[in-house]
């Protein structure tokens, strides 16, 4: 686009210059690498101890992943995600329930948009 500067002055002074303006858009969505996801753990894993990474990339990204836990009850007992690592942690004593199988739903997020696992 031109824009045109004009000044009040005698005689009237004008100047003028191409204005180019590209817009960066987030035209993709997150995608989750090496689905499904599955894993065993013992039950006297310890706090704060690492059991799974969930992976994640975008084609247009700029700055980090964000991943967060939902999960499915009792899963968020005991279980975490790192924000921008997806390290699952364990934060629950695991001898405390009799559940077998635990549902962890991550979601992923670049500027806010989020997808589940």
């Amino acid at each position: 686009m031109r824009v045109i500067a004009v000044d009040e002055g005698v005689p009237k002074r004008t100047a003028e210059t191409e204005v180019s303006i590209t817009v960066h858009r987030n035209q993709f969505l997150p995608e989750w690498e090496g689905l499904p996801y599955r894993q065993t753990v013992d039950e006297d894993v310890r706090n704060m101890t690492g059991v799974y990474t969930v992976r994640a990339s975008d084609q247009d990204l700029q700055g980090d992943l964000i991943f967060e836990l939902e999960g499915v009850d009792p899963a968020p007992r005991y279980f975490t995600v790192g924000r921008t690592s997806g390290f699952i942690f364990i934060i629950g004593d695991l001898k405390q329930d009799r559940g077998l199988i635990y549902n962890v739903r991550t979601l992923i997020a670049n500027y806010s948009r989020f997808r589940k696992s």
